[in-house]
């Protein structure tokens, strides 16, 4: 496995870390727990509602992130990565509940993660995710059709060549599957 995988790998696990540290200690009168989201879903946040997989990731410069003795640098870091990496899911309930899982679909992944909390989407299509007591935000554009979501982000990835290159990464997850669909058919 190259090193910038591992990097990824090393950015996820870190943010799980994070997030763990600042979680709740009824001992500490020092540390304020977020707490939960709840309420009744507004009607755009109900697009958002099932299960959404990730499709794609595209940088706005190349970069070869592929172990394998060519040079082959490309804006598709999707297809760079290991199934293990390209196994992303969230799903997002109607009860406010969400959870998210990387590496938990795909075949013989080592190191899978998951975690859960609760999320709002707010007017201007700003996620809030609240897990392990830690607020999180981000900007997200939904298609027309509600089938995709893209979060833009700035990332700093090592190449092949042990070089770090900070790049501007579109990442889009798809709908595969709603909630509350799969509550209707099962009645």
């Amino acid at each position: 496995m190259n090193k910038s995988i591992l990097s990824v790998k090393s950015i996820l696990s870190l943010c799980l870390i994070g997030s763990l540290i600042f979680s709740c200690d009824n001992n500490d009168d020092d540390i304020v727990c977020q707490e939960a989201l709840t309420g009744e879903l507004t009607e755009h946040e109900t697009a958002l509602v099932g299960e959404w997989t990730l499709k794609s990731i595209i940088s706005d410069e190349e970069i070869d992130l592929t172990d394998d003795d060519e040079d082959n640098a490309s804006k598709d870091i999707f297809s760079q990565y290991d199934e293990c990496l390209q196994d992303s899911v969230y799903n997002f309930e109607s009860d406010r509940a969400f959870t998210y899982e990387l590496g938990k679909n795909a075949a013989d992944c080592k190191e899978q993660q998951e975690f859960d909390g609760t999320w709002k989407l707010n007017e201007d299509h700003m996620l809030i995710l609240v897990s392990n007591c830690v607020e999180s935000r981000t900007s997200i554009e939904i298609d027309e059709e509600s089938t995709e979501f893209s979060v833009e982000s700035t990332v700093i990835f090592t190449d092949v060549n042990d070089e770090k290159m900070t790049l501007t990464i579109t990442t889009t997850y798809e709908k595969t599957a709603n909630a509350d669909v799969e509550e209707e058919e099962a009645e």
